[in-house]
């Protein structure tokens, strides 16, 4: 009799058809698409779109585009624990699209670290209108911001503000899986507004000269011309000289607070350029100001006018012996931090 074998055969049938049916499942509920996209995800307005711990995020890539102004970069950062309990974790740039090496490569700690906490707090507040991702501004996206941390990363593609809004604006997420999703969104956070403030590539580079705070330093001297201008050390509540008399002629606080919080004008990213002022400078520095913390190394800045061979001015230069071999054009205006009177 050959009925066994038919039930046998429709039963091979019915469990491949089976296998199938569960293999589109699963295709359908993990989301995947082609050309590495997901399907949509079911998002609750106000409900944040990531779930990240800050201190956990050891790298940040940033790319821009933007059509209006031309201005179109990218660069790799990579977060820089702490050495000691005595010092803050910094951000250094690793790499950037731009042709030329950059000799200093420390980044805005601060605004790295404010972007990200923006990221974390953007909300879903809508799903977008059908259209083509160029209608949103997502094809090729303003900005396109990937982060990760040991175990996870993340994606953010960044398109056109929603009806001229500082804080709506369409936008693609990376889902649970890793991968972007193909339907754009309607985000809601400040995000944009600050990466609005990065007009170029400078923007996201350390603008403050030293890397320390006046609460890390201890005592500190200025010279002119080599000839020690003042000299003040903690001493309590107080600021004091060398024989601990104290120091009551110069608001030293504040006067601290300025050094630490001196502006660099420019970057000098040539080597040959860098390395020539450089040179200038430490022969024959017009102005010094050594800082030296409470734990660590003493810190050394040094001013000083400057005519380089292809220039056709004299500029005001400085270096910081905490920013390695980097040469940064100063502000002249900082001059009148070191004008202090002899006598104190």
């Amino acid at each position: 009799m050959r009925t066994p074998f038919l039930l046998s055969g429709l039963f091979f049938k019915m469990r491949g058809l089976l296998l199938l049916a569960l293999m589109g499942q699963l295709l359908m509920t993990s989301g995947c698409t082609r050309g590495g996209l997901n399907s949509p995800r079911t998002y609750k307005p106000g409900q944040f779109v990531f779930a990240f711990d800050l201190t956990e995020i050891i790298e940040l890539s940033i790319t821009k585009n933007d059509p209006e102004t031309g201005d179109r970069w990218s660069a790799e950062l990579a977060h820089v624990p702490s050495k000691t309990k005595y010092e803050d974790p910094t951000w250094e740039i690793l790499s950037r699209s731009q042709e030329g090496k950059f000799l200093d490569n420390q980044a805005d700690a601060n605004l790295v670290n404010h972007l990200l906490d923006t990221l974390k707090t953007l909300q879903f507040s809508s799903q977008a209108t059908l259209g083509p991702l160029t209608s949103f501004g997502l094809d090729p996206p303003r900005f396109a911001l990937r982060w990760r941390t040991p175990n996870h990363s993340f994606e953010l593609r960044m398109g056109d503000a929603v009806q001229g809004s500082e804080s709506v604006f369409y936008g693609q997420i990376s889902s649970e899986s890793g991968l972007i999703q193909a339907t754009p969104i309607v985000l809601k956070g400040s995000a944009q507004k600050l990466l609005g403030y990065i007009s170029n590539f400078s923007k996201i580079r350390r603008l403050t000269l030293s890397m320390l705070t006046s609460d890390d330093v201890d005592e500190f001297l200025l010279k002119r011309q080599g000839k020690i201008m003042l000299f003040a050390q903690r001493d309590g509540d107080l600021w004091t000289d060398k024989k601990h008399r104290t120091i009551r002629k110069i608001e030293v606080g504040k006067l601290l607070d300025q050094l630490t919080h001196i502006r660099i004008k420019d970057f000098v990213d040539e080597s040959n350029l860098a390395r020539e002022i450089g040179e200038a400078i430490q022969k024959s520095p017009a102005f010094e100001a050594v800082l030296t913390p409470r734990k660590g190394e003493a810190k050394v800045i040094r001013l000083s006018w400057f005519k380089p061979k292809q220039s056709k001015e004299s500029k005001l230069w400085m270096t910081d012996s905490g920013r390695n071999s980097a040469v940064f054009e100063a502000y002249p205006e900082i001059i009148h931090f070191f004008e202090v009177p002899e006598k104190q």
